[in-house]
């Protein structure tokens, strides 16, 4: 037995942590995601600062961009095409009240798609929850439709529109659904976009089908000859009944069925609910697969 000279130096014990990847449901993470609410909120900070650095509108844009597209399209389909409303609504705000829906909706699904491939340094490099940054981008996008009301406030007050607090108060949970359904969309897509990169073109053409399908430049009583679809439409896509709903809530005298706001929930509840599912199921393999 040999005898060790001097301070006998103590060993020490390294634990080893084995991360594998879960099995069974992830569940939703919550209680993390609150955890990193700061970095959330910085992420959202810093995407805002980057998105107007450097120009000179700044946040206008958010309202310009609808301002613009709301007069072509008032020109090209009302002017040109004779596309009406269906009622007394002037076709200005009525194709507003869809743009700032269907702007929001859009925003919201083509970042939160490509959130994963976006920061994949970031990804690669560092551990924080990965629902952080399609939450950020959300967040985002929904600042945008926040000072997009303030142009569909002042064109309601012009138009002498049926206009009170109350219906923007209205508005503002409409566009929480709108958002919900397209954060769900874009959290599937997002995983898709990690393994394949032509899945941004998937989203590109997602939403022109889309756009057919939401009546942003036609009321849908234009669907009333055809009760079966205007009934799969009002079910399957929130976008639809929530710009309906706005345009009724606003316009008194459109004629619409009570609480058809409620036909939206159901679908805006699966497609969050898919997409969570989808996004926890593989962001563990997102830092070696992006």
């Amino acid at each position: 037995m040999s005898v060790l000279s001097g301070e006998q130096t103590e060993r020490q014990v390294v634990p080893i942590r084995v991360v594998s990847p879960r099995r069974g449901w992830p569940g939703l993470g919550l209680g993390e995601l609150w955890r990193y609410r700061e970095l959330g909120l910085a992420f959202a900070r810093r995407d805002l600062t980057v998105r107007y650095r450097q120009t000179l509108l700044g946040v206008s844009w958010a309202i310009l961009q609808p301002l613009v597209l709301t007069g072509i399209f008032t020109f090209v389909f009302h002017k040109v095409s004779g596309i009406g409303t269906g009622d007394s609504t002037p076709y200005p705000v009525f194709i507003l009240i869809g743009l700032v829906f269907w702007q929001l909706f859009v925003s919201v699904l083509n970042s939160v798609s490509g959130s994963m491939v976006g920061n994949a340094n970031m990804i690669q490099k560092i551990y924080f929850p990965r629902l952080v940054l399609p939450l950020s981008m959300a967040i985002l996008s929904l600042v945008d439709f926040l000072v997009a009301l303030i142009l569909l406030s002042v064109a309601l007050v012009y138009y002498d529109a049926h206009f009170t607090l109350l219906s923007i108060l209205f508005i503002i949970p409409l566009g929480l659904v709108v958002l919900a359904s397209a954060m769900g969309l874009g959290l599937v897509l997002a995983s898709l976009n990690v393994k394949f990169r032509d899945a941004r073109f998937l989203t590109g053409f997602l939403v022109s089908l889309l756009l057919f399908v939401t009546p942003v430049i036609y009321p849908l009583s234009y669907l009333d000859a055809y009760p079966t679809l205007r009934e799969l439409i009002l079910w399957s896509n929130p976008v639809a009944t929530v710009i309906t709903s706005a345009r009724a809530f606003i316009s008194p005298d459109v004629l619409t069925e009570p609480f058809m706001i409620v036909k939206a929930i159901p679908a805006t509840i699966a497609f969050l609910f898919v997409g969570v599912v989808v996004f926890r199921k593989t962001e563990d393999y997102f830092a070696d697969m992006i």
